[in-house]
Order: structure tokens, then sequence, then C-alpha cells
């Protein structure tokens, strides 16, 4: 057996176990992709579904199908554009992974950060790009967008074509897969943790200080790592969070009522999550043809 024919074997091992190991890890996923679905839109998703199948027609010499297919894909843009005249692009698919090779030590993540800025130093890319992966820690969600300019103009190329040369027609069709748009936000993963230690130590703190202490030490541990790791380093929102912390931390020791401190690092540890995950970087792409849509 090949390398290649037991990474799919080995990816899903991994990922079962994972789901297994951390199923809060696989909730968020989860619950990440489900709300980016909801902005999917059904008529470009059907307008990439038929260009797959003008090309398998080509592909087979059915050119009256071919243009069939052409034709169905335009209308559905069409309905698309109309439906959204303001928009210069349209979501047609999403999926939200899990990447989380970043080691759990401050000082191994500062090693790894070091070889990595050594290694673009040195223009070594892939051994960069190697290191930079092994810095993740996130719930990746990448969206294709169907660019409501660049595609339409190549299905009209593509019916142009389509008489003269099929295999150009074809290649035409390929190109305008080749026009959507990936878009990638992230969570971060130890945000994440964050605040689920916060909401823990909330529902603790009546009955159990210690417990509660020690979950908002956790959440400061995750913040320090989430920090360490790149995820929007520069933003100051981190110091407050760490402050809120530990201002709790000292009502814990006392008597005093944390009801109201709790609330104000819950609401602002959310607002923060969620302008981290609103972040995206933009690149050209094509959405793999069996799940275009």
């Amino acid at each position: 057996m090949t390398e290649t024919d037991t990474r799919p074997a080995l990816e899903t091992q991994r990922s079962h176990a994972e789901k297994q190991a951390r199923p809060e890890l696989e909730k968020w996923r989860q619950t990440a992709e489900h709300k980016a679905e909801e902005t999917l839109d059904e008529d470009a998703m059907a307008a990439i579904n038929e260009t797959v199948r003008a090309i398998d027609a080509i592909a087979s010499g059915n050119t009256k199908e071919a243009l069939q297919r052409i034709e169905q894909a335009t209308g559905k843009v069409d309905v698309a554009i109309a439906r959204n005249p303001k928009l210069a692009r349209i979501p047609v698919r999403t999926e939200a992974v899990i990447l989380d090779a970043a080691p759990a030590d401050m000082g191994k993540i500062r090693r790894l950060a070091d070889l990595a800025e050594t290694a673009m130093l040195l223009e070594d890319y892939p051994g960069a790009r190697s290191l930079l992966d092994a810095l993740r820690s996130e719930i990746r969600i990448r969206t294709w967008y169907l660019p409501l300019v660049d595609f339409p103009t190549a299905l009209r190329d593509a019916a142009t074509l389509l008489d003269r040369d099929r295999e150009v027609a074809g290649k035409a069709l390929l190109a305008a897969l080749r026009t959507l748009i990936a878009s990638d936000r992230v969570m971060p993963i130890p945000l994440l943790l964050a605040q689920e230690a916060v909401e823990h130590a909330q529902m603790l703190a009546a009955k159990d200080k210690d417990a509660a202490q020690e979950e908002l030490e956790r959440a400061r541990f995750a913040l320090n790592r989430a920090k360490t790791l790149g995820y929007r380093r520069k933003d100051t929102e981190y110091e407050t969070l760490k402050s809120q912390i530990e201002t709790l931390r000292k009502q814990l020791r006392g008597s005093g009522d944390t009801a109201s401190s709790f609330q104000k690092l819950i609401q602002n540890l959310t607002a923060f999550v969620k302008r981290q995950s609103e972040h995206s970087t933009s690149s050209a792409g094509q959405a793999p043809a069996n799940k275009a849509a």
C-alpha cells in the first residue's frame, strides 16, 4: 500500500480520534460550519453544479446537453445577480476544519516561531510554511464565492466556443470554476477554551472558589497562548481581558458579589472571539468539483 493510499484512512482515523478525545472542538466546528452554510445562495450553487455537468457532457461528446447545461447555469447566475444586485460575489460552498498542531508549551511555540522567522530570512519558504503550520490552533472556516462578473462572462465564452471547438469550450468552463474566490476566517481554539473556562468558573464560583480560581487561571493561560501563537497579537484587548481575570480572582478571594464582573468578562471575551473570527483572507481558487455546492 502506497503513502497516497494510506493517507485518507489515516486522516479519517485522526479525525475520529479527535472527535472522541475532544468533543468540544467538534461541536464548535459543526456550529461554525452550520452558521456559514446559512449564507450560501441556492441559485449560485445550482450554477456551479450545472457548470460541472456541462464539463462532463463535453467530455462525453454530448454538445447538445453541454449547451443546455451552460444555459441553465447562466440562468441561475442571472437570478442570483437579480436577487443580490449590490454584491460582487456570492457564497456557494463552505467547510470548517480543525487545525490544531501547535504545542501547549509556550517555550516550544517561541522556538518554532524563531525557526520560522529564520527560514523566511533564508528564503526557505517551504520550510517556513511547514513551521508555521505547526503553530496553528484554530477552526478554519473556508468559504468559496462565485464572482458575479467573471463567472457569467466565462460561461458566455464557453457557449460561443462550443460549436467550434469542444475542447477549448471545456477549458473555458474549467476557467470559470477557477474564478471562484476562497476566503478563510479563523476562530482561535485557545480563545474558545478561554471562553469555556470563564463560563465554568462562573458556575463554580458560588460553591467551589478554588476550582473557579483554577478555571480562571486556565483562561489566562489560554489568552497568553493565543497571543503567543500570533492571533492578532497586537490587539490591546488581550491585556484588558487578563486584567479583568485578575480582578475576578481577587474578588473570589473575598466575599463580594462577582456576578457583574463575570458577566462583563464573558461579554468582552465573546466580542473578542467574534472580532477575531470576522477577519478574513481571500485568494482565487477552485472548490473541489464533487463538493462545489
